[in-house]
């Protein structure tokens, strides 16, 4: 794992990054670089019974994250979709200014996913995401928009729209983040809205019945490694707060009755009060 130190001088600011990377740079005194972790934390619930080895992460000259070695992919068995280890599969980040692409590659041939996702980022903080298929004229891109409040995300609005990048529909999912006095996040509630073109929110209650809620406990008192893993889909929810989340409780409602409950702990090795990712 490799370590960044950035000091503040009374005359002189020694910067982390060049100046062309902003948008990118971290404000911790402390930055956390992990260059691999065990796979069991591409789930929260570490779900994998098998041990299929670390995942490696390389970093641009500018502590950017532009390869992610190592996933599980979806193929066909029988009459489910499994979930496999490949660890030929990639991720690959380009970066031009504020705009991050995320392409899927294979380290044994020329093999490109047709599957893509952009991304703004201002001041280290996703503004919008866009997910889409290249081979599909006509089809639903996947777009999500972020909002803060007090330098923290406050809330996200998953939406779709179509080829002419027209909404596809009047509704999207909200999601609201909660934090702790601490600066954890507390809480995740999501549910689906009634939006106009200006992605304004109004719920619908009689249309939509349904909440997921998501809870995180038992925070330690550890430097959070996944902060600068915000662009990794599988990290975001992780790289939000200061310390780690231990206890996950999830919980779905229907017409305001609860219809399904969750609960599951995180495990973590730790080595001088940091968490060992390789474990």
């Amino acid at each position: 794992m490799k370590k960044l130190f950035c000091f503040l001088l009374p005359f002189l600011l020694l910067s982390c990054t060049d100046n062309n990377d902003d948008d990118f740079n971290s404000d911790e005194n402390l930055l956390i670089l992990p260059d691999s972790f065990n796979y069991r934390f591409l789930s929260e619930a570490n779900i994998w019974p098998m041990d299929y080895g670390l995942i490696k992460i390389k970093y641009s000259e500018n502590n950017l994250p532009i390869q992610v070695l190592g996933d599980f992919v979806s193929l066909p068995s029988g009459h489910r979709i499994s979930s496999v280890f490949d660890s030929t599969r990639y991720e690959e980040y380009q970066y031009n200014g504020n705009k991050v692409l995320r392409l899927k590659k294979n380290t044994i041939d020329s093999y490109v996913s047709n599957f893509r996702a952009e991304f703004v980022v201002e001041n280290n903080k996703i503004i919008s995401s866009k997910e889409y298929h290249i081979s599909k004229i006509e089809g639903l891109d996947t777009r999500t928009k972020y909002f803060y409040q007090n330098d923290r995300l406050s809330k996200k609005i998953i939406y779709w729209t179509d080829s002419s990048n027209n909404n596809y529909s009047d509704y999207g999912i909200e999601s609201i983040y909660y934090f702790n006095a601490k600066n954890n996040l507390d809480s995740i509630i999501s549910q689906n809205v009634v939006l106009d073109a200006n992605l304004n929110t109004n719920y619908d209650f009689d249309r939509f019945k349904t909440k997921q809620v998501k809870i995180l406990k038992n925070y330690d008192n550890s430097k959070n490694p996944f902060k600068q893993l915000y662009l990794l889909d599988r990290f975001f929810d992780r790289s939000l707060s200061v310390n780690n989340y231990r206890h996950v409780i999830e919980k779905s409602y229907y017409d305001g009755v609860l219809s399904r409950h969750n609960e599951f702990d995180i495990l973590y090795f730790y080595e001088n009060n940091e968490i060992d990712l390789t474990r």
